[in-house]
């Protein structure tokens, strides 16, 4: 799958709700997503040609995915699987050449 995402500043949140509601967009509830990202030890100095690999952790389930951006401008060819040992995929990344680059703890919604 090619990913592609849009990322924009919004200087009012209640602003931009009351807007998406004006033109019928709802969201839908929000979910805690909580990522470790894996970088490769011996990547490449140009980090836009690396495999990122991600665990994501969703409730109760959880996710591998693997990134890699196409032209370094969120457009990303994105493969993901479900797991259901996060531990022990941990300890094989970091037998095959990755390490923790960064946590990530965030909420979203989807409209």
């Amino acid at each position: 799958m090619r990913e592609l995402e849009i990322k924009a500043k919004v200087a009012s949140k209640d602003a931009l709700l009351r807007k998406l509601q004006k033109y019928s967009i709802a969201l839908g509830e929000p979910v805690r997503q909580q990522d470790i990202v894996f970088a490769q030890v011996d990547g490449d100095p140009d980090q836009s040609k690396n495999n990122w690999l991600r665990i994501r952790k969703e409730g109760q389930n959880y996710t591998f995915t693997l990134k890699r951006a196409v032209t370094g401008e969120l457009d990303n060819i994105e493969h993901e699987t479900k797991i259901t040992n996060p531990e022990e995929l941990e300890k094989v990344l970091e037998l095959i050449g990755f390490k923790r680059h960064s946590e990530i703890d965030k909420t979203r919604q989807k409209g």
